[in-house]
């Protein structure tokens, strides 16, 4: 049955695909050094019934996805997804494939650098020590190096018997 109006348009078939949505992690621009390594890892996104998206990590390698770069010149990537960098600046761009949806991509980037700033940041945190007893590792750095300390409280002059805390920043020419 044709609606009045459009008998003159010829039938369309239209083909739907249903997909599952991947994203690389980290979704953020990546910074390394020449000859380093850096593994990235790939998550579904699901949206729940009340429309909150929500990450589920996908085991990897895995044989829906193939992973690739843009230039082999700059470094590589391994189906585990490990990129290696070569011995030149640049930036590379990471892409993820599925195997059964080729439309289906998902991208990252990695710029490769040269260092070009050391920053060493020494810390007393020996009046923090009772804390530190209750600090997990994973939530070290962001106590002990939040508001609660200032500029004025750095100094490279140590004292035996004191706890330190050392902070390593390695920048390129950009600031990166």
């Amino acid at each position: 049955m044709l609606e009045p109006g459009y008998e003159h348009i010829a039938p369309v078939d239209i083909k739907v695909s249903i997909v599952e949505p991947f994203v690389i992690e980290p979704e953020q621009t990546v910074f390394v050094l020449p000859t380093s390594q850096f593994a990235f890892s790939l998550s579904y996104l699901k949206m729940d019934e009340l429309g909150a998206i929500t990450k589920k990590p996908i085991a990897i390698p895995h044989k829906k996805y193939g992973w690739s770069v843009r230039s082999v010149f700059l470094g590589d990537i391994e189906q585990e997804g490990t990129f290696t960098s070569h011995l030149t600046e640049g930036q590379q761009r990471i892409l993820v494939e599925d195997k059964d949806m080729t439309n289906n991509t998902a991208e990252a980037r990695i710029n490769i650098v040269f260092p070009y700033r050391l920053d060493v940041k020494i810390r007393d945190i020996s009046d923090k020590e009772t804390q530190l007893k209750a600090i997990t590792a994973s939530s070290f750095a962001k106590t002990l190096l939040g508001d609660s300390y200032s500029a004025a409280s750095e100094s490279h002059i140590l004292i035996e018997d004191r706890l330190y805390l050392v902070t390593l920043s390695l920048f390129d020419k950009d600031e990166n």
